[in-house]
């Protein structure tokens, strides 16, 4: 008995042990695939497969997968033709049991950019039923762009007006101002000095890319998006990657007097991902001829710092991200008796934080729930600089100091659905919140605003789509309509797409609009508390047709549109002195901007692309709405990636043309009695860029020449094209001439 029970408890734990080591040889023989990409060895996202059966009996059919790891289920070997957007189909055979790596290569015929902004779930730029212009990863290098401001300086239909003291605005299809909304992740940005957003401080160093749709958005964005919108999309940190660590330092000098650095670093454990990018950009000044010690380009420098932290699995994903801006501008004060001077300095500190949540509700619905906090404040020092000890002493007068603060507060829950096959919608709520407190502004000011809104998408069949969608709105000052929406796309082929879209806008009048007062030697600018609510109407049409064969790819994109407002809010000039302007309503529905959009590419399969763009703009903002000026702008790049010495070539060139405003003569009593148009003259730019790597894509190295032309102001009639330069006839910035920079990027893991 004792000699039998042993043996039966050891034959016991020997078939055990045979059934565990057979169970793990089952599981480590199941076949595995990863799919990476073969330059950077990450798993590839968002991918379809082909399914053929060798033997021909079954009819192929076509799967999905998110990630890059696959395991297929089959029991007979299959043949599998991987396909994903920027890469080349490739084509392996599978085996049972098997573990396979299949290696992607990216393609210039193949790219199609991946959208989320106004989207239910990222798509593809042309399976969206917006027009959406996407600014790729590759495109800012291209540009060695180091701001929006530099990005969008060359692009089609985006105007760059530029203040050497305030910043950069922008001006899509002839609408500028407060109405451009700019996002960061989705997140609107606070801070908008004299009406718009300095695109300056927006620096890309954690960019990835940029997405821009142009019309109305105002029934999912709300207020500031009667224009459009323009969400910059940062870096995602890609929890498939297999490298724990990642790291990069980068750096640009310019020969204006511009030299940057910043670095990042991310570490990934498990479902969690965590980064920090920071840096320092520093910028000079600069002036044409050497003769006093005030720059028309103002010496600045930038500090900032950003932190993110990502956990996903499979039902749930948060997102928490903070960032701090701080910049000094100093605007140098003419010396008296070679022993002093006044200078003033400008601090500006942006303080961001951002969280987002989403919920998977089912396979095919999400809950998320956004939340942001947004501080901004400019403070005004005016010093005295003795030059006899290089002492400074801040004066006492309060004249001579401001401080303007900001708080923007954001709260935004919404539900998405796309359970069924015809319809998907998305309805939410927002809580809006902005405050100001200063000096210029007149002490304590807020405004806030509530919405509810819903938009659902309808295909009838896959050749077509509609969008609808309104928004309920509770200003706290003013009484807003029902603002609407509706979007219409039809695709009667993969390669031709039209589109159609009519919708309103609201917008309440900001509060620097309403109380602003800020007067300095270049500033006269006053708000203005009587100022009504603004309302739009937007249609727009495009179509787009893309020609693909093995050997190059052919892209033709036209657009066209139509805007009216009632009660626009705008500048009013002073035709005795340029410099002053007061904020008030165009009369009725005077402000009209319409135009026409063409763009065309080609992209040869050895890399060597063409682009060519032509946009013409008729805008009209006085009380004879029959009076339209116009402009045309053109655009041409070639690119090309030299395979001999592995260089990559980019040349791109933009003509703008003229701008013009209007300003007024007032009689004895201050009423108006004339308007006067005033121009800006056009110019044109052109860069060259040059990039190769080394060290097997560890290093790479851009350099290159700006501004070709050497165009550094040109020539305006009754005034620039803002209120920030003196004088009847006078020069208006545009750049600081020719340059040449060089930057340095390095991959330390």
């Amino acid at each position: 008995m004792s000699y039998k029970t042993p043996r039966r408890l050891l034959m016991a734990v020997a078939n055990f042990l045979f059934s565990f080591i057979s169970l793990q040889t089952i599981q480590a023989q199941r076949t595995h695939v990863q799919i990476l990409d073969s330059q950077t060895q990450l798993p590839v996202q968002f991918l379809s497969i082909t399914i053929e059966d060798p033997l021909k009996i079954k009819k192929p059919f076509i799967i999905s997968i998110d990630s890059g790891q696959w395991s297929p289920n089959y029991k007979n070997t299959i043949i599998a033709e991987v396909h994903c957007l920027g890469y080349g189909p490739q084509k392996d055979t599978i085996k049972v049991n098997q573990s396979k790596t299949i290696f992607l290569k990216s393609d210039p015929l193949f790219v199609n950019e991946v959208v989320i902004t106004g989207q239910y779930n990222a798509v593809s730029a042309d399976k969206s039923i917006y027009s959406i212009k996407v600014i790729n990863h590759q495109q800012i290098k291209d540009n060695a762009a180091n701001t929006l401001s530099n990005l969008l300086s060359g692009e089609t239909n985006y105007r760059i007006t530029q203040d050497a003291s305030l910043g950069a605005n922008i001006t899509l299809q002839g609408i500028s101002g407060e109405n451009v909304k700019v996002l960061i992740d989705g997140v609107p940005i606070s801070g908008r000095q004299n009406g718009f957003v300095d695109l300056n401080q927006i620096l890309l160093s954690n960019v990835d890319h940029v997405e821009i749709i142009e019309g109305p958005l105002s029934v999912i964005y709300g207020s500031n998006a009667l224009a459009g919108a323009i969400n910059i999309i940062t870096k995602d940190n890609n929890p498939l990657s297999k490298k724990r660590w990642m790291g990069q330092i980068n750096s640009y000098m310019e020969s204006v007097g511009i030299y940057n650095f910043d670095g990042n670093i991310t570490y990934k454990a498990h479902h969690s991902s965590f980064s920090i990018n920071s840096g320092r950009y520093f910028f000079g000044g600069y002036r044409s001829v050497d003769t006093t010690r005030s720059q028309p380009w103002k010496p600045k420098q930038q500090y900032f710092a950003n932190a993110d932290y990502k956990y996903s699995n499979a039902k749930n994903l948060f997102r928490l991200s903070t960032g701090i801006f701080k910049e000094e501008l100093r605007n140098r004060g003419d010396t008296f008796n070679y022993v002093y001077a006044f200078d003033e300095f400008y601090y500006t500190t942006r303080l961001n934080i951002h969280s987002d949540y989403t919920y998977k509700t089912s396979a095919k619905s999400n809950l998320q729930f956004t939340s942001a906090y947004s501080y901004y404040s400019k403070d005004k020092v005016t010093k005295q600089i003795d030059f006899t000890d290089l002492s400074s002493v801040v004066i006492k007068d309060s004249t001579k100091q401001d401080t303007t603060v900001f708080n923007d507060w954001l709260g935004r829950l919404t539900y998405t659905s796309t359970n069924y096959k015809s319809l998907h919608f998305q309805t939410g709520i927002d809580y809006n919140n902005e405050a100001v407190n200063g000096h210029r502004t007149t002490g304590k000011k807020s405004i806030y605003e509530d919405a509810l809104f819903l938009t659902f998408t309808f295909h009838p069949e896959s050749k077509l789509s509609f969008q609808g969608g309104f928004r309920l709105i509770s200003n706290a000052r003013y009484s807003a309509p029902i603002v609407y929406s509706s979007h219409l796309k039809y695709s009667p082929s993969p390669f031709l797409n039209f589109r159609v879209s009519y919708g309103t806008g609201f917008r309440s009048p900001s509060l620097k609009e309403l109380y602003l007062n800020f007067v300095d030697i270049n500033h006269d600018v006053h708000g203005n508390d009587s100022l009504k609510a603004e309302s739009s109407k937007n249609l727009n049409f495009s179509t787009s047709y893309i020609f693909k064969n093995e050997r190059l790819k052919a892209s033709i994109n036209f657009a066209a549109f139509y805007n009216k407002f009632h009660d626009k809010i705008d500048f009013l000039y002073d035709f005795y002195s340029p410099g002053r302007a007061v904020y008030y309503n165009i009369p009725e529905e005077n402000f009209i901007t319409r135009g026409l959009e063409f763009n065309g590419g080609l992209v040869l399969k050895s890399g060597l692309s063409f682009n060519g763009g032509y946009y013409f703009l008729q805008r009209s903002q006085i009380p004879e709405s029959t009076k339209f000026y116009h402009g045309n702008d053109f655009t041409f790049s070639v690119k090309y990636p030299i395979p001999v010495v592995n260089i990559r070539l980019s040349s791109i060139y933009k003509y703008t043309d003229a701008w013009f405003e209007n300003s007024i003569k007032r009689d004895n009593i201050n009423n108006v009695v004339q308007t006067f148009p005033m121009k800006m003259n056009g110019y044109s730019t052109m860069n060259i860029v040059l990039q190769k790597s080394f060290f097997k894509e560890h290093l790479e190295v851009s350099a290159g020449v700006k501004n070709i032309f050497n165009v550094k102001s040109v020539f305006s009639s009754g005034s620039s094209s803002n209120p920030h330069n003196g004088g009847t006839n006078t020069e208006s910035l545009v750049g600081w001439g020719r340059s040449m920079f060089v930057g340095l990027k390095y991959n330390i893991l």
